[in-house]
């Protein structure tokens, strides 16, 4: 998440920076605590003997009971060490012991399969040792969907070896409730000349809140949207902001844009592909 503010000099450089520093700060540990909520989840569901031994009807129970406790999870799955998925939130094909299929209507239909995803290659593919992973995915869309989802995994591990993962989907709609009450007093504390941004690894553009001059609030279409925003996309100052604040490895700067001085200043969201800036 990239925080971005203008303001002028006569406010004093010191406090906007301790100002930013300290809001990116509240709001990065906000958004950290949301998917360290899906990893723990995803550990303790792991650890379940009916999930290790991957008896989904059992599981499906379980994982029913971990949804209702933790509002900001959407559904859960379990993925067995061929790839073969059971939802949460769906019955599956009856015929093939409710795993998902192309067609759960079709008794014959060809099962979904997860191994080329790159959890189930983090967690199980390559964990050959047998190790308590998690991972964390990018911002992506779901087969037949139009929200975001995010996806936190962790591998069943049964007998010393990996034979699947439980995976916890958070969708926009629940990281939007999070994300809209850790950013509640934003116009109050910064004006209508901010910006805050969540880039992933793969420089996806997750989240933007910017002034909507129009309505007159701040809000965030692209974390509303299921198209994907790419960071080229953005101001190009912007952009070369991103990259000085990296490379220099300092943990605020300065930069022109449009003719304004801004300050820049970021927050790894730790153990996810998200960074705040």
């Amino acid at each position: 998440t990239w925080i971005i503010i203008s303001m002028s000099l006569s406010n004093g450089t010191k406090q906007a920076q301790n100002l930013l520093s300290e809001y990116a700060g509240r709001v990065g540990e906000g958004i950290s605590a949301f998917f360290s909520t899906a990893k723990s989840v995803a550990l303790s569901a792991s650890q379940l003997q009916g999930v290790k031994d991957m008896e989904w009807q059992r599981t499906k129970r379980n994982f029913t009971g971990f949804i209702n406790a933790n509002p900001t999870v959407h559904m859960m799955s379990l993925a067995d060490s061929n790839g073969y998925v059971y939802e949460s939130n769906s019955d599956g094909n009856p015929a093939q012991g409710g795993r998902r299929t192309a067609n759960d209507a079709d008794p014959n239909a060809a099962p979904i399969v997860l191994t080329d995803r790159d959890y189930f290659i983090e967690l199980v593919t390559n964990n050959t040792t047998g190790q308590q992973r998690t991972f964390v995915t990018d911002a992506y869309v779901l087969r037949g969907q139009t929200t975001k989802n995010i996806v936190s995994s962790a591998a069943v591990v049964k007998n010393g070896k990996a034979v699947g993962t439980v995976n916890v989907t958070q969708t926009a709609i629940e990281l939007q409730k999070q994300y809209t009450s850790l950013v509640s007093d934003f116009e109050e504390v910064f004006g209508t000349e901010a910006h805050l941004l969540m880039i992933s690894s793969s420089e996806q553009v997750v989240s933007h809140l910017m002034y909507d001059e129009t309505n007159k609030v701040y809000n965030d279409k692209t974390l509303d949207s299921a198209e994907f925003v790419d960071v080229n996309t953005l101001n190009p100052a912007t952009t070369e902001a991103f990259s000085t604040l990296d490379e220099t490895k300092t943990s605020m700067i300065s930069f022109e844009r449009d003719g304004k001085k801004f300050f820049m200043t970021k927050q790894i969201i730790d153990g996810t592909p998200f960074t705040l800036y």
